[in-house]
């Protein structure tokens, strides 16, 4: 999930290529799942994995659904597979403060970017670089490096104020 630590914005989502001919997006999204959007009315969007310029480009949403394991998003914008089209590679923006609150213990990817992941012994591994989202569960890596299974037996506590995450290092993982 892109972040911009400067940026109110996060990308949700990245539109891959339009599905069908009645205008619907198929899309890459970076939440765990498409029900998130629907808590959502709009989406910024922007031509790159920047974050886009006021005056801001919207798209408005309608529906998200799941066909064969690919989340299909509908829009009041497009209603042609050539209206879809100009879309094509775009990126979805959202307000942070829009995304819906979640439960203790789960986190937005963007809230984990960064953060110093020491280990239950004391030890340093570095920074959370990236997140790749798992059928079983999520992996998190650091520093470009180390990947480390995102579940309770390995991460231990998520301290967001102060920025870190206690890992406990199972046998063979690094």
């Amino acid at each position: 999930m892109l972040s911009y630590k400067d940026s109110e914005l996060i990308c949700i989502a990245k539109i891959a290529r339009p599905h069908g001919i009645k205008g619907a997006l198929r899309i890459k999204l970076e939440v765990d799942t498409p029900e998130v959007l629907e808590l959502l009315s709009e989406f910024y969007i922007s031509e790159n994995e920047q974050p886009p310029n006021s005056p801001y480009k919207t798209l408005n949403y309608i529906r998200c659904y799941n066909r064969s394991g690919n989340a299909v998003l509908i829009v009041n914008e497009c209603k042609s597979i050539e209206e879809a089209e100009k879309y094509r590679n775009y990126t979805l923006w959202v307000y942070k403060h829009k995304l819906p609150q979640l439960e203790d213990g789960i986190y937005y990817i963007y809230q984990l970017m960064g953060l110093e992941v020491i280990t239950d012994t004391g030890e340093k591994l570095g920074k959370v670089t990236d997140i790749y989202l798992g059928v079983a569960n999520e992996v998190i890596e650091v520093n470009n490096d180390i990947l480390l299974p995102s579940n309770f037996e390995v991460i231990k506590s998520v301290n967001l104020e102060e920025g870190f995450i206690i890992v406990h290092l199972l046998e063979g993982l690094v």
